[in-house]
Parts: structure tokens; sequence; C-alpha cells
């Protein structure tokens, strides 16, 4: 009789098994789907455009014997905004080019208020491209321009040889260049550990690497040099950002990248890697641009330039304060564009099947 009741057990058990085993052979083709193109846990909607405006002043106090020279790097006009910037009040200023952008220098003695009043409209765009051609694809101008090594000052920020391994590690299982973008932008996000912006300059992406933390300047510099470790240009772009929830504008920095697709087409797009590191609100950062920040300047590749547009004051003579407030005017938002969701990592994608596979044997072999 026992013997009979252990049979019985065996076969039990090897029912279950058989069971749970079928359940995955079937379910593989929507498991595979699902890694492949993960589902969005949430979804995020963000107006499509907005009309701003705010005045920006700017603060130096100095003794009356010193010297200052302050550069002041004015927005342009793009696909993602115009902007209209004036004086209203400061020294008068001379104007110059810094790579593409456009700099006002002022040069004083003693100290000195500066306000510049900014107003116009920000649009929001969402690249909802799920493939796309390999880093070959990619026009040799943007390979020169930017796949190489970037300085700020003595200091290698940008530093594509010291990530080429691990890079080509996290992305070894991505054909494409938005694959491995993803593969990146995923990598740091769950990583790192996002800070608020610390006085000085940055820290290198070598540092930043090692630190496991960064500000969003930072954290940039770490997926430049990733990007570009594997043939992919991507370069930062530096604004300012407003959180909607404190009606706060601020300093702020992020990628701008490639992809190349089907007819020769090349598409600059945008990411953030601190939208979903540092818990914001607004939106997520995977090519997405939101319509909550005002482009200032953007890196051209060029190590002098960049020096130059951290370095925008000098001043000899004494000691400086610098103090520097921005004042909201208008912020209206129009519109809504529905943004794609944080995905559910590969990982716990396997995990949950597991789970309910543990589960149904548990269910049958209890009944038996």
């Amino acid at each position: 009789m026992e013997k009979g009741k252990k049979k019985r057990k065996v076969i039990g058990y090897l029912f279950a098994l058989y069971a749970v085993g079928m359940s995955i052979l079937v379910l593989m083709p929507l498991l595979q789907g699902m890694v492949e193109s993960p589902p969005g846990l949430v979804q995020t909607v963000i107006p499509s455009h907005v009309d701003f405006s705010f005045t920006r002043t700017i603060s130096i106090s100095a003794s009356r014997f010193s010297s200052t020279i302050l550069n002041v790097t004015i927005p342009g006009n793009s696909t993602h905004q115009t902007v209209e910037v004036h004086q209203t009040y400061g020294p008068p200023h001379e104007i110059y080019t810094l790579g593409e952008g456009t700099v006002w220098e002022y040069s004083f003695t003693g100290s000195a208020t500066i306000t510049i009043s900014y107003e116009g409209v920000l649009y929001a765009a969402v690249w909802n491209y799920t493939t796309s051609l390999g880093p070959d694809a990619i026009p040799a101008p943007y390979r020169l321009r930017y796949n190489h090594a970037e300085y700020l000052g003595s200091s290698r920020v940008i530093d594509p040889d010291a990530f080429r391994d691990v890079t080509e590690q996290i992305t070894a299982d991505e054909s494409t260049v938005v694959g491995k973008l993803r593969a990146i932008y995923d990598y740091i996000v769950e990583h790192f550990q996002y800070e608020t912006q610390t006085s000085g300059l940055p820290k290198t992406a070598v540092e930043t690497w090692n630190s496991g933390s960064g500000d969003c300047d930072e954290l940039s510099f770490v997926f430049a040099s990733m990007a570009r470790s594997i043939g992919i240009p991507a370069w930062l772009e530096f604004g300012f950002l407003y959180n909607p929830v404190k009606g706060e504008w601020g300093r702020h920095a992020w990628i701008r990248t490639v992809v190349p697709l089907d007819g020769g087409r090349v598409e600059e797009v945008n990411i953030d890697v601190t939208a979903e590191v540092g818990g914001t609100p607004y939106g997520f950062g995977f090519l997405v641009r939101d319509p909550y920040r005002v482009t200032i300047w953007e890196d051209d590749g060029n190590s002098e330039h960049l020096t130059s547009f951290y370095s925008f004051i000098t001043h000899t003579g004494g000691a400086i304060e610098y103090t520097e407030s921005i004042v909201p005017l208008k912020f209206e938002e129009h519109g809504n564009i529905v943004v794609h969701g944080m995905k559910i990592p590969s990982f716990y994608i396997y995990l949950i099947a597991a789970t309910i596979a543990v589960i149904v044997f548990l269910i049958i072999t209890k009944k038996e």
C-alpha cells in the first residue's frame, strides 16, 4: 500500500513537471516578445509645447579696483525652441560666438548687476524608435567631430578609451544604435545615484564611474564616454530646466546623440540620464525631450570651447561674490503627448515567469 502511494506521488511530480514544462514551451514566444520589447509600467503625459518667460539676474560684488570678464551664453532658435533674449539692466556687452553658440561678454570694474529677460515657446519631442541601423551607418562628419576624448582644462572629462571594454560587454547583445543606446541608458539608471549639482568643476567620467554617483553633467560625461567608445557620437547640451512641481528654473545638462535610419536618414535625439536616476517629474529620459528645457549651448567636440563654457568668469583684484537668480514670469502648458513608461527589466520578466512556474508546480503536487 505504501509503495503504491509513493508511486502515485512520483507520477504526480512527473506530471507536474510535464505540465510546467509544456506551459513554459507554449508561453515562450510571449516571454521572448516581452524581453525584446518590455511592457511599460507607467505612462506619463507631457505638454506638446509651453509658452514661457523669466528674468535672470546676475550680481557680482567685488572691490571697485578689481576687473571682471563675464561670459553669458545666449540660447538660439531650433526645432525645439524659439527664444527671444533682451538685456533689461546692466553694463554694455560685446557679442562673439563659441562654437555654434552666441556669447554676451561683459567687461567691467567693481561690482555689477545684470538682468536679462527670456521668453518664447518650447516644444516637446518623443522619438518612438524601437530599432535602427548600426553604428557604421552614422555619417563620418558626426564621428569625426565627437568620437574622441574631451578635456575640461587638463581633466579628461569624456574618455572613450577608458570605457570601451565595459561598454562592449554591456551592449554585446545589441546590434542597432537604438539598442546600444538603450543598454547604456539602462545600465546608468540601474547602477548610479543622482546627486544635485555641486560647486566647482564637475568630476570626470572615470571619477564619476568609480564613485557610483554624479550630477547631470557628470552622468552625461559617463554616457558620452560609453557611447563614443563603441562608435556612437554623443555630446552634452547645457541649459535651464523648469520644475513644474516647485515652479523653479535651474541649470541642467543632458545628452544629444544620433540615430541612423533607413534611407540614409539620421535623426538627432535627446537622452536625459537623470530623469529616472533622479526621480524627477519630467517624464522619462530615453529618446524624450520634454518642453521644460531651454538649451543655451551644445558641446561641439572642441575641448577649448568646452573649457571656455565652464570658465565663464575671470576676475583679478581680490575677492568676488557671484550670485544668480531666475524669476519665472509665465509658464503656460498646451496640448498633450504620451511618453512611454519605465520598462520592466528582462531579469524581472524571467523572475516573474519562474515564480509562476514554481507556484503552478506546488499547486499540482499539493493536490497529489
